[in-house]
């Protein structure tokens, strides 16, 4: 039965409440919170997944409450975007970026908490530490605004909210870099070809590689199934997770697994290979958050500074204050 993705997530707790769920579901970890706490989905034994099996940014980004829900399946980090076909080299650090960006050599970014995240962590530590403690002091947050406020008058950088004609500018070769997930890549392909695409790691800064936020796609048990069906529900789940079914959907799909064990050859999956390595520093936020309006809250910090209406250290002090607030965080 067809389910339209924007009703799946309801629907399915509102069945799972009736005791007629289905014995999986396939959604974002970004679920994960609201469908612990409403009871609809079954927490995993971590040993059912295997020792090392799985990115350890996978696992944490299903963990809440220190109990874990689902199997990791696919990780959508953003990368960036090449222009093969406009003799383009990609950039290791920001200042080499800054080097190639010109009027004719050009980097399209969106200054918006979730897309630009990964300069937080090439400037500092990131917002939380592996224990879900806000760390904003040693996040890198005020320098990486503050380095978008300098270079966002430059020829070479545009910066806009505006995703879809960054995307065009791109697919038009107006500009050169562009920043995004792998979910773009069937639509860039198929107007560009897939020989003028190239993908690679998003620029480091001085205090490391880029990490941008980390995207999965996840295999939950449901609670309203039997102990027979649940046996049956984690035989697929690991299945589907396996590193063959991930090689497959990988070159079908253009899915990154989620299982260390596969191999992302960068001579036959060169465009896989971009965004495989840079899975391996992307981060994922604590589940506790409210993340809607922490978004929201990041959001506003980057429109204040490149709006001028704020420094960078105010915005970042109000966020700060702001979140404070929303997650009822302890002095300490």
């Amino acid at each position: 039965m067809y389910v339209p993705s924007e009703e799946l997530k309801e629907r399915y707790v509102l069945a799972t409440q009736q005791g007629v769920g289905p014995d999986l579901l396939m959604g974002p970890n970004e679920w994960v919170r609201e469908l612990a706490d409403e009871g609809v989905v079954r927490p995993i034994d971590p040993e059912e997944y295997g020792i090392n099996a799985y990115m350890p940014a996978s696992l944490t980004a299903l963990r809440y409450l220190d109990e874990y829900y689902g199997f990791p399946m696919a990780v959508y980090p953003a990368a960036l975007y090449y222009n093969q076909n406009l003799g383009a080299a990609p950039p290791k650090t920001l200042d080499e970026l800054l080097a190639q960006a010109n009027a004719d050599n050009s980097v399209a970014l969106v200054p918006r908490f979730i897309p630009a995240y990964w300069g937080i962590e090439s400037f500092g530590a990131g917002l939380f530490d592996p224990t879900g403690k806000f760390t904003l002091a040693e996040s890198g947050f005020t320098e990486w605004l503050t380095w978008l406020s300098e270079v966002s008058d430059l020829p070479g950088v545009i910066l806009n909210p505006d995703t879809v004609a960054l995307r065009e500018m791109y697919i038009e070769g107006r500009v050169t870099y562009y920043v995004a997930g792998p979910e773009e890549l069937d639509v860039l392909a198929e107007v560009m070809g897939e020989d003028a695409i190239g993908v690679a790691p998003l620029p480091s800064g001085p205090a490391g590689p880029s990490g941008p936020l980390l995207p999965v796609e996840a295999l939950m048990l449901g609670t309203a199934s039997s102990a027979e069906q649940t046996d049956a529900a984690l035989a697929i789940a690991r299945f589907l997770t396996n590193p063959q079914q991930g090689t497959t959907f990988m070159r079908e799909l253009a899915h990154i697994s989620a299982n260390q064990d596969v191999v992302v050859d960068r001579r036959i999956y060169p465009v896989m290979a971009g965004f495989a390595r840079q899975a391996r520093t992307a981060v994922v936020l604590p589940n506790s958050l409210n993340r809607d309006a922490f978004y929201l809250l990041g959001d506003r910090a980057y429109a204040n500074v490149l709006a001028g209406t704020l420094t960078p250290e105010e915005a970042v002090c109000e966020f700060g204050l702001d979140v404070i607030e929303l997650q009822e965080y302890t002095p300490e």
